[in-house]
């Protein structure tokens, strides 16, 4: 049996030649546009798997087809609620992937455990977990927590499972009805003899992607106004150790960032640097895979994310 595999994300930034607001953190979500920003569900609205939740830029998943193949089980075969609990508890590497999205020291208060039949002859079990920032635990009504959750899939008679692992980004284009362009990728070890694009080519293939979400785009309001036109605001590269080894040997890859902004949302970060520039992300890989861009038309005044 194959020891559980855990991705970590560490961040670090080489600017290109970028003006000096484009030094923020690549995954810092711009906080002054009053709009919440999409969950999950919204970003991958046609996903069926076993489970999907998103901390910051990132989604984690779980689709069937990463389940093992084992034996017809019955509920006596399954393994005891609290083992599973305790093989569940998301690790160092989750831990530490979820610290640098929410920029400050996590821990983790049980909040379900379910068991569930995914076949008709196979069981898998979802621990999922409050998020909660260090020194606070719970009040008066329940854990202090941020309203985030981190879910665990454990199939019946197997370890935890290791779960994909996305990079995302939205960007709030028209207010209400509200429309937003989305950028995710799915992160993997590319091939060894993978060489990374230039910088030219990387920015290249990011403006075309944008220029063909552009020429997509449905006038949700009835009006004749298109997307707002987006320019390169910065090029960055981020290191991406996304996997752990048996053996404690941690795998990274080098993902590109090509950050957007729109002319109309420029000057606020020019005139003040201390302020996160407002960006959109298309991420491309050593391999030179681009994000995947489409628009989220939501009425978010419907219901408000979590993780807004």
């Amino acid at each position: 049996m194959n020891l559980p595999r855990s991705a970590m994300l560490y961040l670090s930034l080489v600017i290109l030649g970028a003006p000096t607001a484009a030094a923020q953190d690549v995954f810092q979500q711009f906080t002054a546009f009053p709009f919440p920003n999409p969950g999950a569900d919204e970003i991958l609205p046609d996903f069926g798997g076993l489970s999907i939740s998103k901390v910051g830029h990132v989604i984690f998943a779980y689709d069937e087809e990463m389940l093992p193949e084992t034996p017809e089980t019955t509920l006596e075969d399954v393994r005891h609620p609290a083992e599973v609990v305790s093989i569940a508890h998301p690790n160092a590497a989750i831990t530490a992937l979820i610290d640098q999205q929410l920029r400050s020291p996590q821990s983790f208060q049980l909040d379900r455990i379910q068991l569930r039949q995914s076949f008709p002859d196979e069981w898998v079990w979802s621990v999922t977990w409050y998020i909660v920032p260090k020194g606070k635990g719970y009040g008066a009504s329940g854990p202090d927590h941020n309203g985030l959750r981190f879910t665990a899939v454990v199939p019946a008679l197997d370890d935890v499972l290791r779960p994909k692992i996305l990079l995302c980004d939205t960007y709030a284009v028209a207010p209400l009805p509200a429309v937003y362009s989305c950028s995710t990728l799915e992160i993997a070890i590319p091939a060894a003899d993978v060489v990374l694009p230039g910088q030219d080519e990387v920015r290249n293939r990011a403006e075309q992607a944008v220029a063909k979400l552009r020429r997509s785009y449905m006038k949700s309001d009835g009006g004749s106004a298109g997307p707002p036109e987006m320019h390169v605001f910065s090029v960055t590269t981020v290191e991406v150790p996304i996997d752990v080894t048996a053996e404690g040997t941690v795998e990274s890859v080098q993902i590109w960032a090509v950050n957007f902004q729109s002319e109309a949302r420029r000057g606020d970060s020019d005139q003040d640097d201390s302020k996160p520039a407002d960006v959109f992300t298309v991420w491309v890989t050593p391999d030179g895979r681009v994000s995947d861009l489409r628009w989220i038309y939501w009425a978010w005044s419907e219901q408000l994310p979590a993780d807004r």
